[in-house]
């Protein structure tokens, strides 16, 4: 079963991540920390999926970013190197992660482009 999970940050600098479709939410100073609230520490999300016939264990997320919360919750991204990769302005682009700025859709395009420029660049690495 494939859910869609939304994180963001809130204009009080708080990050929400949340189940919308189910009505389920969790709040935290930081992104991961509200990730893995919702997602591995509540048990009442885990009855609910349970009870429905779901194996919780093997539900398969989409995790919706807005750019602060991507950045907060994989902070060991360097901005600026990963700017240069986007072809964005280093100085925006820690506008947009810091959420003083919003992306625009081709921005967006720019960011997401970026990131999956890194996975593929990621996926035939071993280490030895």
């Amino acid at each position: 079963m494939q859910i869609q999970l939304y994180l963001r940050r809130n204009a009080d600098g708080r990050f929400v991540c949340s189940f919308e479709q189910y009505d389920f939410w969790e709040e935290a100073d930081t992104a991961e920390t509200a990730y893995r609230n919702l997602v591995l520490f509540r048990q009442d999300i885990i009855d609910f999926f349970l009870e429905g016939g779901c194996d919780y264990y093997s539900l398969s997320f989409t995790v919706n970013y807005d750019v602060p919360s991507f950045f907060s919750r994989y902070n060991y991204i360097n901005i600026t190197k990963f700017a240069t990769l986007a072809g964005i302005n280093p100085s925006l682009m820690r506008q947009y992660a810091s959420g003083l700025t919003k992306p625009g859709p081709q921005q967006c395009d720019k960011i997401e482009h970026a990131i999956r420029i890194i996975c593929m660049d990621m996926q035939g690495i071993h280490i030895e």
